[in-house]
């Protein structure tokens, strides 16, 4: 059983979170984020998906941060805990108007590079 716990700070932002009974940041997968910050306005300004206390998700980021306008401004995608992706970057960074400028690769916790020939980290701007 969750425990739900909204809290309101100044200028209107909110922060939901979703425990278990060990206090731990949970729900199960498919429920939604665990943890939840909006705004004033109700937009979505950053969200994070817990399994156990552990940043987990398996069928999309487990942790995203928004510009005011919702998209993107930072996708980060993990399972238990560490940063991991097969198909794409496991950390992307989005401009104000949505373009890709920053990627890193992670697999199980360890940064790897995208290929043989370039660098883990990865700058998508220049």
């Amino acid at each position: 059983m969750s425990r739900i716990k909204t809290t309101h700070y100044t200028r209107g932002i909110s922060v939901t979170e979703w425990r278990n009974p060990q206090g731990e940041y949970h729900r199960e997968p498919g429920e939604g984020p665990a943890w939840v910050m909006v705004s004033a306005d109700g937009t979505k300004m950053q969200e994070a998906y817990y399994t156990h206390g552990l940043w987990h998700r398996e069928d999309g980021p487990a942790v995203s941060v928004f510009w005011p306008d919702g998209t993107p401004l930072i996708r980060r995608w993990y399972q238990h805990g560490k940063l991991h992706r097969i198909h794409g970057p496991a950390y992307e960074m989005f401009n104000e108007e949505g373009t890709l400028i920053y990627t890193e690769n992670w697999v199980n916790g360890v940064e790897t590079p995208t290929s043989s020939t370039k660098p883990a980290v990865t700058d998508v701007a220049h």
